[in-house]
């Protein structure tokens, strides 16, 4: 199973790619993180991954519902193995859960 399949598993709603979005709206990517994204969600974004996003102009979001459609993990990169990586690493595929994989 593909690191991407295992989120896609584990969670009982949805996960959500979205890849370079601002080019949609014709927009500056600095602009774009600064209109929509939230400051809590901007202050979560590690200096060097903000400073490779901005100068590789892209922007990945990850954000995945592992257990209801209201409570989400949201993960800002420029690279999307590594988004899925940091995903992985979150306590949410620590613990047990409903949706193992049967052996």
């Amino acid at each position: 199973m593909n690191k991407l399949e295992k989120i896609i598993k584990r969670c009982k709603c949805g996960v959500y790619i979205t890849i370079n979005q601002h080019r949609d709206f014709y927009e500056n990517i600095q602009n774009y993180i600064e209109d929509y994204t939230n400051e809590d969600d901007r202050d979560n974004i590690e200096k060097e991954v903000m400073d490779n996003i901005i100068n590789l102009d892209t922007f990945i979001t990850l954000q995945f519902y592992p257990d209801t459609p209201n409570g989400f993990y949201l993960i800002h990169h420029y690279d999307l193995n590594k988004a899925i990586d940091m995903a992985l690493e979150t306590d949410v595929f620590k613990k047990p859960n409903d949706n193992k994989e049967s052996s």
